[in-house]
């Protein structure tokens, strides 16, 4: 049995398009992911007329913690934000 066109119908092509535009589109983001830069990690200079009161850079090694001169470690007190101290340098708490 034949189309009254006289054309062969083509089954599936509509689908190996769907899978080569899928395949395709992976492979892009995959690439993407894979070529991300690191991020810098140096802080920008004030603008001018500005004055700098605290920097710490965290470039420690991976997993080495916080430096303990300028942060506290707390685990919170059970309530919503009770970790709020963790996020405050020890300087501005004395």
């Amino acid at each position: 049995m034949s189309e009254p066109s006289g054309t062969p119908v083509r089954r599936g092509s509509l689908r190996r398009v769907l899978i080569a535009v899928f395949s395709a589109l992976g492979l892009a983001a995959a690439a993407a992911a894979a070529a991300t830069l690191p991020a810098n990690a140096s802080a920008p200079t004030p603008p001018s007329g500005w004055s700098q009161v605290f920097l710490d850079d965290f470039d420690g090694a991976a997993g080495s913690g916080i430096n303990s001169s300028n942060w506290q470690y707390t685990t919170g007190t059970s309530y919503p934000g009770g970790a709020y101290l963790a996020s405050v340098p020890a300087r501005s708490r004395r």
